[in-house]
């Protein structure tokens, strides 16, 4: 008899260690097919996870292959790319309404900015984020939000669909570091140069308000990395427009050839470019 319970009590115990198991799988399984699912509701652009692991112990995982594809209408393969994530999460959370991320790192990622100063492929995600935001802000209304640039690739809608059940997000620690933009523009032709994104870390994302919606969350992560992608790009394609520009007017002043135009902005371009990766670290490639 005592044999037999032996032999159950291990059987009950290799069965909760093999559910366990597969809850653990599980777990990092699920929360790639909603995001997958949820993400483009709100940036108006697809995104794809090779894989997220996490331990249904610890709550520790990573976040492999994550892409935000670019927008209809765009040349370049993708908005933000990352090869791997950290990710801490508090695992009784998921039970609850408000889901406790204790920290993301996101290390190395590759962020291309393509467009001119007026118009990029971060602007677009971003605004498509700000349209969500507005709708999810106004649940008893239908009507679609208006959004600050009119563009094909920007999408309205009066609430973004599939967003679950409505959970609440707060993230103690959100850290970007290690991060490149690689900038393609009509004026660097058939070239991209790469410079350094600025760090950043953000606290407390949804903490004062007992949790943020997802539109919100995406709101101020992908708010502060527009802000910073904008500034590094900007700046060089603003020196690249008022190089061209003055050598376009000192050409016309002495009469040059259009032949001659065309050679001389692209020789003024490249020197520019060469000393800016020069400057800042960037890589001319």
């Amino acid at each position: 008899m005592k044999k037999k319970l032996k032999i159950a009590g291990a059987v009950i115990v290799a069965g909760v260690i093999c559910l366990v198991l597969f809850l653990s799988t599980m777990l990092g399984t699920v929360i790639k097919l909603g995001v997958e699912e949820i993400a483009p509701n709100y940036l108006g652009t697809p995104v794809t996870i090779d894989s997220i692991d996490i331990s249904i112990f610890s709550g520790e995982g990573s976040i492999k292959g994550f892409v935000i594809h670019n927008p209809k209408g765009f040349q370049t393969g993708s908005a933000i790319k990352l090869d791997e994530a950290s990710i801490s999460i508090d695992v009784a959370s998921l039970l609850s309404n408000t889901i406790i991320i204790n920290k993301i790192l996101i290390d190395a990622p590759q962020i291309t900015y393509e467009g001119t100063m007026d118009s990029s492929n971060m602007n677009v995600i971003m605004a498509n984020v700000e349209s969500a935001t507005a709708s999810e802000g106004d649940n008893n209304k239908a009507t679609n939000i208006p959004v600050k640039k009119s563009d094909e690739n920007v999408v309205t809608t009066s609430k973004p669909q599939g967003t679950g059940d409505g959970k609440k997000l707060i993230i103690s620690d959100f850290i970007v570091k290690n991060g490149k933009v690689n900038i393609s523009s009509s004026l660097l032709g058939n070239r991209v140069i790469t410079m350094p994104l600025p760090n950043i870390h953000q606290k407390d994302i949804g903490k004062n308000s007992g949790g943020a919606s997802p539109a919100d969350v995406f709101n101020q992560v992908l708010g502060e990395l527009n802000d910073k992608v904008g500034s590094v790009a900007n700046n060089v394609i603003g020196q690249l427009d008022c190089v061209s520009k003055n050598i376009k007017k000192l050409n016309d002043k002495l009469g040059g050839s259009s032949k001659d135009l065309g050679n001389t902005v692209e020789e003024g371009a490249n020197k520019l470019i060469e000393g800016i990766g020069g400057l800042f670290g960037g890589d001319d490639k």
